[in-house]
């Protein structure tokens, strides 16, 4: 119908008028940690930084080298993000085949979305209501050697695959929007890869698990298993992010189901030839 016309053609506005100048945002904020000489969350110049991430390569010890090595590359990962969700959300043309073929409908679907971005995340739903940040950090959490240096690494590999994601889809990314279903890179593997990857790495980076250290030194199990409920609520969070993008995607044709059916088949295979 005419009224629904509009309405897709308002709500796919509205994506664009939201997101891309948020993307451009995060790409200039992540730019300027690069070009800033000290790394994120360290008093540590960028050239000791990379003269450590030498050291840690060359399997020489360094003070608190996983640190370094985390905070040095990170930002190299999230550039590579939102530059190419910045170029997905300006690119949305047809003759790149990036076109929207549907925007989310529901209030749901554009709510839990827009709960992970800012100002929303930042300024009320993460630091208020489901702050759980103030666990131990997993740098200092461990005690210097091979299982904590591997530890950084799966962080590292967790925001590579977080990353890989969002290039996965080029000139398509885009949030609450259907611009075709991506089949290659981690997709071929699971559904909802970035969750997937996304989830795993807040978990490991702040541990809020079992024993909480808060001002005191004296550890708190009862306030370490509490720490695990916001965390447990930012889960359900992109579970239904995950659950009204499926539903949105499926309502606009088949092509997700066909998809769906694919991977299911590709990994009952795998189970017969293990």
């Amino acid at each position: 119908s005419t009224l629904s016309l509009y309405k897709q053609l308002v709500l796919r506005m509205l994506v664009k008028a939201f997101f891309m100048p948020l993307m451009f945002t995060y790409l200039v904020t992540n730019v300027n940690l690069l070009q800033n000489p000290h790394s994120i969350t360290q008093d540590l110049p960028i050239v000791e930084a990379l003269e450590t991430l030498m050291a840690f390569m060359e399997n020489t010890r360094a003070v608190a080298n996983d640190q370094y090595l985390y905070d040095t590359v990170v930002p190299y990962f999230h550039v590579a993000d939102v530059c190419f969700a910045a170029v997905g959300y300006a690119l949305s043309l047809k003759l790149f085949r990036s076109h929207v073929r549907s925007a989310e409908p529901t209030g749901l679907g554009w709510t839990v979305a827009l709960m992970c971005y800012q100002p929303f995340w930042g300024t009320v739903i993460g630091s208020h209501y489901l702050f759980y940040a103030h666990a131990p950090n997993c740098f200092g959490y461990f005690d210097e050697g091979l299982f904590r240096y591997g530890w950084t690494l799966v962080l590292l590999f967790t925001e590579f695959v977080f990353v890989w994601c969002t290039m996965c889809f080029g000139t398509r990314f885009s949030n609450l929007t259907h611009r075709g279903i991506v089949t290659f890179g981690p997709y071929y593997f699971a559904k909802h890869p970035a969750y997937i990857a996304k989830l795993v790495g807040f978990f490991m980076l702040e541990l809020p698990v079992i024993v909480y250290v808060g001002e005191s030194t004296t550890p708190s199990y009862t306030a370490g298993i509490l720490a695990l409920v916001p965390f447990a609520l930012v889960c359900l969070m992109y579970y239904y992010r995950a659950r009204t993008e499926e539903a949105h995607l499926r309502s606009v044709n088949d092509a997700y189901d066909i998809y769906c059916d694919e991977l299911a088949a590709r990994k009952v295979r795998s189970r017969k030839r293990s």
